[in-house]
């Protein structure tokens, strides 16, 4: 197991815009291929039997437009070789999904099946008909001096050449879905099952403006309904991508591994222009027993400016989960704080520094950071100070710059707001976030 990241990739909205159709096909091309791909080129993994409803092409068939399995890149490179291929300029301005399974001795570590490189990256050029030019930073691996990420020399490449913006044209429906599998639930609590979401499609017309996530923490997806109980659905409360404006550029950033799933989406055709749309689908690490907490499951879905505030759709309050009586309800998180309670007056507020001078060590050149607890406090019969670990992202001072790396090996960065989410130490030419949070 290892995260894959795709950082601000950029797409361009087609007819009507229809952003969030684009994010869709997006998340599930990240999930079924960079992070859960098989050798199979058009069957998606980390997904159960019959994961998607959607029209036909939406996430295969015509979109797909070039497949392959013997694609080479090359040490700081930007181009993509397959010899069997027939690339043609019209695939420019396109993407491409590509990815290794390879378990071979060389082939695994930075260069196989966990390798950052595994990602989808914008074709800038269609040199000739087996080669494309791609802009290689949505993906990459950071140089070990510089920390600068790139391609790196690799071969016997699967990828597939994709078409969002046409999937978004097609007749998209609200309630259009993909299910996702968290085949790596039981590395995270031992005897978990295998938790399961579902990403779908919200709103009508042409916008199809925002969408919705629902959790499935026993994961019994049957191929059309989940059988057992469900976090119910979430969905972004203060953010929808209405306007229709087509031609204009979005940035889409994801990281996952095969137990999480988060994202974040903004262009200029969400309203308000202030804030894009994020979800976070999270095995959280158990603190109870296994007989008292079987399958801990957390998901939200926010459009706030990533905020920590107790707001719509805030950090601090809206993370959900299924309680032991089986209705879902939205948590506190807890972090570890210098001063106070962690809550003023009926706000609550995490990150380990309520006060900008507690934010730094400056002799040691250090930045506080905390990860969070989840606690359920607010319901009579659910009392539980401290359920669960959300020990993927974490949280800081709201005093720092976006995007500011923290940790020894930089294994966060500050998404805005406090607010830490995974990363590999890479140092991008642009910011993560291109339109801000």
């Amino acid at each position: 197991m290892a995260r894959k990241y795709l950082r601000g990739l950029q797409y361009t909205t087609g007819t009507n815009g229809r952003d969030i159709p684009i994010f869709m096909r997006f998340c599930y091309e990240f999930w079924g291929y960079c992070v859960n791909g098989t050798s199979a080129l058009t069957t998606p993994g980390g997904m159960p039997t019959t994961p998607t409803s959607a029209p036909t092409n939406f996430f295969e068939g015509t979109t797909v437009l070039a497949t392959g399995n013997d694609g080479v890149t090359s040490d700081l490179g930007v181009n993509f070789t397959s010899l069997s291929a027939s690339f043609s300029i019209s695939m420019i301005g396109k993407h491409i999904t590509i990815w290794s399974t390879s378990t071979a001795p060389g082939g695994t570590g930075t260069d196989g099946y966990d390798s950052t490189d595994n990602s989808i990256y914008r074709i800038i050029n269609v040199p000739s008909s087996t080669q494309l030019m791609l802009s290689p930073f949505s993906g990459g691996t950071p140089d070990i001096t510089t920390l600068k990420n790139n391609l790196r020399s690799r071969s016997a490449l699967n990828y597939r050449v994709i078409d969002v913006v046409a999937a978004s044209q097609l007749a998209i429906a609200n309630a259009n879905y993909f299910v996702g599998t968290l085949s790596g639930a039981s590395t995270i609590n031992t005897g978990q099952a295998n938790s399961q979401f579902q990403f779908f499609l919200r709103g009508g017309a042409n916008a199809f403006g925002t969408f919705g996530i629902v959790g499935s923490p026993t994961g019994t997806w049957t191929g059309s309904a989940f059988t057992g109980t469900t976090i119910t659905e979430r969905t972004p409360t203060t953010t929808s991508f209405t306007t229709t404006t087509s031609n204009v550029n979005g940035y889409i950033t994801l990281i996952a591994d095969k137990n999480f799933f988060m994202g974040h989406i903004k262009s200029p055709n969400v309203a308000p222009t202030t804030t894009g749309s994020y979800f976070y689908v999270i095995v959280p690490q158990r603190i109870n027993t296994l007989a008292q907490d079987p399958n801990p499951l957390t998901i939200m879905a926010g459009g706030n400016q990533l905020l920590s505030t107790a707001v719509t759709d805030s950090h601090s309050t809206s993370f959900a989960m299924v309680g032991t009586d089986t209705l879902t309800r939205t948590c506190q998180l807890m972090t570890k704080n210098f001063v106070g309670d962690g809550v003023t007056g009926t706000s609550y507020t995490i990150g380990p520094n309520m006060a900008s001078f507690l934010a730094t060590q400056s002799r040691a050149g250090k930045i506080i950071y905390s990860e969070a607890i989840i606690s359920t406090i607010s319901s009579a019969g659910q009392y539980c100070l401290t359920r669960a670990k959300l020990n993927q992202i974490a949280f800081t001072s709201n005093i720092f710059p976006a995007f500011t790396l923290v940790g020894n090996n930089g294994e966060f960065i500050h998404m805005g707001n406090g607010t830490l989410w995974p990363w590999d130490g890479a140092i991008l030419p642009y910011n993560l976030l291109p339109l801000g949070t």
